[in-house]
């Protein structure tokens, strides 16, 4: 899979991921391979809002998957912040997931016996973050717009809060990059549209990389740089 990469904003910045000739295929059940990734080269910067763009099958969460290290590859090379995945440890990559990224899902999966606070709460936990929780949690909330939200459970509240609370979970032990697999997907456009804009505002604020995967030409107008598959 070819890829064009468009700047939409000029900067100056160090990358935080790069991928070098990354190849990933798949064996079909004809004893065949799909290549899914092919020789692909990408520089990725810090604090910036990237969105992967591309229709259904075209390798966007293929490539997330891989850039985060849930996924392994063929051949070439992929590293973040200088940590070359092919030369850590299960273990090591495991950790560098648990400290210095989050995920962001169209599948909200909030814990439904957990308030907004207390999916956050865990999230930190689950980071290792043993002081500061409490106002680091009240942080975020006031950062995704839901302060006044933080007692509800998921289910009293919207589609586009609950994404909201994810995100925030994700953000709020300040990883170096997010990972968000198509986070618009299951919202409407306006939803989708201040997901996206927030996504951008934490970008800028909190200088938190964000790769995020959409087929949606609209929403990754509003990207820093768009990879196009």
């Amino acid at each position: 899979m070819k890829i064009e990469v468009t700047d939409n904003t000029a900067y100056e910045t160090e990358d935080i991921i790069t991928a070098k000739d990354l190849v990933k295929s798949y064996r079909l059940g004809d004893g065949s391979d799909l290549t899914v990734l092919d020789h692909m080269n990408l520089s990725l910067p810090k604090g910036k809002l990237i969105m992967i763009m591309g229709r259904s099958g075209s390798g966007k969460t293929t490539l997330i998957n891989v850039l985060s290290s849930l996924d392994t590859f063929n051949s070439g090379s992929v590293s973040l912040m200088g940590h070359e995945y092919s030369q850590m440890s299960d273990r090591d990559k495991e950790l560098l997931r648990r400290y210095q990224m989050g995920f962001v899902f169209q599948s909200v999966a909030l814990i439904p016996a957990m308030t907004a606070c207390e999916n956050i709460d865990f999230g930190l936990r689950t980071a290792g973050v043993k002081e500061g929780r409490k106002e680091r949690i009240a942080e975020v909330l006031e950062s995704v717009g839901l302060a006044e939200r933080g007692n509800h459970y998921p289910v009293e509240l919207s589609g586009g809060e609950r994404q909201r609370i994810a995100i925030a979970r994700a953000m709020a032990h300040r990883p170096r990059v997010i990972f968000a697999d198509e986070p618009t997907g299951a919202l409407d456009t306006e939803s989708g549209f201040h997901i996206a804009d927030l996504f951008l505002e934490l970008a800028k604020k909190e200088q938190i990389t964000i790769v995020m995967t959409t087929h949606d030409v609209r929403i990754s107008e509003m990207a820093d740089e768009v990879i196009r598959l």
